[in-house]
């Protein structure tokens, strides 16, 4: 917010606006006026939603206008402190023993946190219980306080909760360690599942329309 107010000399009010894995921001900033005054973070998962929900109210493809890449991040297994695995193979081993009875949190259906869980639960053959919630925020509390057991998150949400070890991270879901934050945790390739990949991007997006000059100037183009 402080880099766009000092590129615009602009005031900058962050508004959020979660629920329905992302798609209510989303779809507020694609119905919003495209005169740059109004602009979204996004992920992948926002431009995949379409997919997966076809009768949303935007479509992502069409409806918005990319303005900036910002970074990107890979997802993580993490688990509660109550969970006994200290290990990848370990909460596997816990998760097939327990078919039905561990659950995973999301910020909400169709949630990249939803996909990768999912996905992973392919893979490795579990049978996991999906509760979605509105946001990470409520289902990171839930997974503190025990009535979920895992999530599958990136690490911006909870990274004072894994200093903190009130949370567990098992893997990074992606080519290689995270040296800066993680470098103790394995990557999914070392432990032998290279399909199991979910590095995401995140970046600013605007209502589309919004003329080409502002985008410039809000990306650093002019």
């Amino acid at each position: 917010a402080s880099a766009i107010k000092d590129r615009t000399g602009q005031p900058v009010i962050v508004e959020n606006k979660p629920g329905a894995g992302g798609a209510l921001g989303m779809d507020y900033v694609a119905k919003s006026a495209p005169d740059g005054y109004t602009l979204g973070s996004a992920n992948t998962g926002d431009f995949i939603s379409k997919f997966l929900h076809p009768d949303q109210a935007f479509d992502p493809l069409t409806d918005l206008t990319p303005v900036a890449m910002v970074g990107h991040a890979p997802q993580l297994l993490v688990v509660g402190s109550a969970v006994p695995a200290k290990t990848f193979g370990e909460f596997i081993e816990y998760a097939r023993a327990r078919p039905g009875k561990v659950n995973y949190g999301s910020p909400g259906v169709g949630s990249l946190s939803h996909i990768g869980a999912e996905y992973l639960a392919k893979l490795a053959g579990l049978k996991l219980v999906h509760v979605p919630y509105r946001g990470a925020i409520p289902a990171v509390a839930d997974m503190i306080a025990g009535r979920v057991q895992m999530m599958h998150i990136s690490l911006n949400p909870i990274i004072g909760q894994v200093r903190a070890g009130t949370l567990r991270p098992l893997v990074v879901a992606a080519k290689q360690r995270w040296a800066d934050y993680l470098p103790d945790v394995p990557t999914s390739v070392e432990l032998g599942m290279p399909e199991y990949d979910m590095d995401i991007w995140f970046g600013m997006v605007a209502p589309h329309g919004t003329p080409k000059p502002i985008v410039n100037q809000l990306n650093g183009r002019s």
